[in-house]
Parts: structure tokens; sequence; C-alpha cells
């Protein structure tokens, strides 16, 4: 009887503590609705806003993606050239297109802190998945938001993140810093890149695709000199020349030029992404490739 009585006592002692748990909660005051929404960050609305898938055009097809490193004949880098055939396969008239070719070298982030190392036994490697952008060269270049001087231009992290997100990253990098990691800056992911780059068309370069009339065989941008028209080497125009585009019947062979002057801690291109645009600015052809093996194709 005894036993029964305290259990009575302790259900409603645990009734009462619910209903005054619930009392303070339904007191609470109203949240200001006027109040401002925290700031969203800008990289994950960028990202979330649109995430640049091809929409496949059966009119043409891209074969033949192949790459040449070469020593510059300036003797002060190498250069890439990539170069890929686009086909024709419904005929008739040349139709106009765009392209992006960006060159990149992609490596892994780890993360390591000198003030506290792992110990020897552990691997130091939490962002084994995450990888950045050490140097990227994109063609066609200078873009029309750069100077108009003849120079290999990639977009600035400026013009890819925007100036909160550019603001955010710096501040992020100077805190870890100051905790004793080596953080870098660095230039925008790949993701970032593709976004950027889908979202800005009428920036790439213009081509007609060759149908049964030849409008033009060569198109470049190479500017000859003087120098190389009496037979002597040309090292002024090097980095100016960043593309070649051949035309045949129904098809036209792009190769693209990307020049890596050597520097401290140089490092060559293990990537390529190529972008096609029809001539309405819609992204129909995507592929992304290490250099020497197909990475991924869309």
């Amino acid at each position: 009887m005894r036993l029964f009585k305290n259990l009575i006592k302790l259900l409603i002692l645990l009734f009462a503590i619910t209903v005054i748990a619930e009392e303070a909660k339904n007191t609470r005051p109203p949240a200001d609705d006027k109040k401002a929404a925290p700031a969203k960050d800008e990289t994950l609305a960028l990202m979330k806003d649109y995430t640049p898938l091809p929409i496949l055009d059966p009119s043409f097809t891209v074969r033949g993606v192949n790459f040449l490193r070469r020593a510059a004949h300036n003797g002060k880098g190498d250069v890439l050239d990539v170069q890929f055939n686009v086909e024709n396969q419904e005929g008739g008239p040349s139709r106009e297109y765009s392209f992006y070719v960006l060159a990149y070298h992609e490596a892994k982030n780890p993360v390591f802190n000198k003030l506290a190392p792992p110990p020897e036994w552990r691997e130091n490697d939490p962002n084994k998945k995450n990888t950045i952008i050490k140097y990227s060269v994109l063609v066609p270049n200078p873009l029309p938001n750069q100077d108009s001087a003849k120079k290999v231009i990639t977009p600035t992290p400026k013009d890819v993140w925007g100036d909160a997100s550019l603001k955010q990253k710096t501040d992020k990098v100077d805190f870890n810093r100051s905790k004793g990691y080596e953080a870098l800056l660095g230039e925008p992911n790949l993701n970032e890149y593709m976004i950027y780059l889908a979202k800005n068309p009428d920036k790439s370069q213009k081509f007609q695709l060759a149908g049964e009339a030849i409008d033009k065989p060569t198109v470049s941008n190479y500017e000859s000199s003087d120098a190389e028209l009496k037979r002597d080497m040309n090292l002024t125009a090097v980095n100016m020349h960043t593309f070649t585009i051949f035309n045949a019947k129904y098809k036209t062979t792009i190769s693209t030029h990307h020049y890596s002057e050597f520097r401290p801690n140089f490092v060559f291109f293990n990537r390529v992404a190529i972008l096609i645009f029809d001539k309405d600015k819609k992204l129909v052809y995507r592929t992304i490739q290490d250099i020497g093996k197909k990475r991924e194709v869309k």
C-alpha cells in the first residue's frame, strides 16, 4: 500500500514539472519579425543558385580530346596544347558556338598545425576529399573585366567569389594562421569556376562549327611581328597566342595553348575542363578530364 502511494506521488510530481516547463516555454517573448535575418554565405548561395549541367545537343559531337606538353620558345616556361574536334552531325550551313577551356593544377588540401602536430602513427588528413586549385589558365583571355594588356589572365577570386565571400574567406585564412595552421587563400575550387563560367557565356570564345561551306579555314589570335617575318624567333608572342581554330568540311578542330611560366614552387597543369555554349548562350557540352586519362564526361 505504501509503495502504491509513493508511486502516485511520483507521477503527480512529474506531471507538475511538465506543466511548469510548458508554461515557461509559452511565456517566452515572441520572436522579432523585424529582426534582420543572418547574412547568407555568398558562396553557398552561388552553389545553390545554379548547377552547370549541360543540355546535350545531338547536332554535334566532340571527339579526339588530346594534350601535348611542350617547352615554350622563350625558354621561360612550358605550354600545354589542348586539342579536340567538334563534328557537325546535321550538315547544312555553319552554326555559331562558343567555348571555354580551363587548364588547371588541382591538388589535395591537407590540414597541418605545426604548433600541435599529430602523432606519427595517425595520418593527419581530415580534408582528404577536399582539393584546391594551385594554378590555372583560362582560354579565352583576357576577360573583358580585366586589363587589356596582352597577358595570360584567369578570373580573379574577387570575380568568382564576390566581395563579401572574398572577405569571409580571407578572414578565415587569417584566423587559421593565428592558430598555427598553414593556410592559403588560393584560387576558387573547380565547382566555383564551373558555376562562374556557366554564368558568363558572353565572355567565351566564339567559333563557327563548319558545315557544307567553309568561311575561314583558320582562325587564330596569334600576331606576327617583323622579327617573325624575318625568320627570327618571336619570343614575345608565346603568352599572347592562346587558341587556333581549323575548319574543315563538317568538322572544326580547336587547339588552345596554355602557357605556364617557370616560378618558385612550379606546378604544371594536371586537369582540363572544356565548356561549349550554343548561340543562345546555353551550356550544351562539358567535359572534365585528367591529363593522360579521362576523368568525367558530361
